[in-house]
């Protein structure tokens, strides 16, 4: 059995989305997995934001999340759809709370693997997601991300440094987090698509309610924005009157339902959001997964940049590397050519790859 450690109760589309990637390719390479239940509680919380030296605005971020869902029915709809994607969708252990469970649960396993989205960001850093609990298990890292374009403080990259210890086989998500890695270890980590890659267009249509072969609506300009910034409704109206779109919002949070007179998919499950991007005639984003999704769907797409480029905290690395890797810019549209697609399934067959052949291996020292 292998247990697979992600952010699954994110209240994120995208994150939802590569755990159930993750978990179904791995399932089709006859692979026994399931995701470790981490919900940590707030005293493990206040260890590790007092450990890792992280900021108590995360805990007061969480706690406005969490108020949020209770006070906002859009908020609490989405909350739940997701909560039901994942009790039904997805194979779950045990619910761990804190540090010891996740150490007496470990034995459960032959092989652990961490991955994929943020779970490496310094930001919120904790051990846990760099399988600190592992023991003499085995364990592996796919597509991991770091988020940021800089190494954090002395405390905690040394923090990191001793985490990263003990892998067999370490691979990130972007080129910008391969290269951090390899100045706070002298090693380069592999760099390999995120999950959603893993999966074909079509296993995500089918997941969306759509036969392959399904004519598709693209008279929607699909808008799904992790920030708020002001300019982003200036670019869609822009958008929206060059290429005669109608701006649907697929709301991230409370602040952006109610920001705006466009229409919006309140209370979307996953299989909805899959499904307004597959119809869209363009996906506007500024999220890694909106973007990616767009990609693997076949839809044009349009990029924002959350962050100034010259903020050494912004969080553009994800959706760069992705663009790079398209070779395509931000904030211009970007259709999926056969170059593209093309390029898109080489991406694919080097993450499979990765991760059958690492997997094997991995196994196979454990017999």
């Amino acid at each position: 059995m292998i247990g697979i450690l992600s952010l699954l109760h994110n209240n994120n589309f995208g994150s939802v989305l590569q755990c159930y990637a993750l978990e179904r390719t791995l399932e089709g390479m006859g692979f026994a997995c399931e995701h470790i239940d981490y919900r940590m509680d707030i005293q493990e919380k206040t260890r590790n934001l007092l450990r890792c030296g992280n900021s108590p605005r995360l805990l007061a971020e969480g706690w406005r999340k969490r108020r949020m869902v209770r006070t906002d029915a859009a908020s609490s709809a989405k909350q739940k759809a997701l909560e039901q994607f994942i009790a039904r969708e997805l194979h779950l252990s045990p619910v761990c709370r804190n540090h010891k469970a996740l150490e007496a649960i470990r034995s459960r396993y032959d092989l652990l693997l961490c991955g994929s989205d943020q779970i490496w960001s310094p930001t919120w850093l904790n051990p846990s997601y760099f399988l600190d609990f592992a023991g003499d298990t085995s364990k592996l890292a796919y597509a991991c991300s770091l988020g940021v374009s800089s190494l954090p403080g002395r405390h905690k990259q040394k923090l990191m440094r001793q985490a990263l210890r003990g892998f067999q086989g370490i691979s990130v998500r972007e080129e910008e987090g391969a290269s951090l890695l390899e100045a706070l270890t002298g090693q380069r980590p592999d760099v390999c698509p995120d999950p959603v890659v893993l999966l074909e267009k079509s296993q995500w249509l089918a997941m969306a309610g759509k036969p392959a072969g399904k004519e598709t609506k693209t008279s929607s300009m699909v808008c799904y924005f992790l920030g708020d910034a002001s300019h982003y409704q200036e670019r869609v109206q822009t958008l929206s009157e060059t290429m005669a779109l109608k701006p649907l919002l697929l709301p991230f949070g409370a602040e952006a339902v109610h920001r705006t007179d466009w229409e919006k998919a309140d209370a979307a499950s996953p299989e909805d959001f899959l499904h307004c991007l597959s119809d869209a005639g363009l996906v506007c984003t500024d999220s890694f997964h909106g973007a990616m999704l767009a990609c693997v769907l076949e839809r044009p797409f349009f990029v924002c940049l959350r962050d100034a480029q010259a903020d050494p905290k912004n969080r553009n690395s994800r959706v760069l590397s992705l663009l790079r890797r398209m070779q395509a810019s931000p904030w211009e549209v970007v259709e999926m050519t056969e170059e593209r697609r093309l390029a898109l399934a080489a991406w694919r067959a080097e993450g499979l790859q990765w991760l059958k052949s690492h997997m094997t291996y991995a196994l196979a020292s454990v017999k």
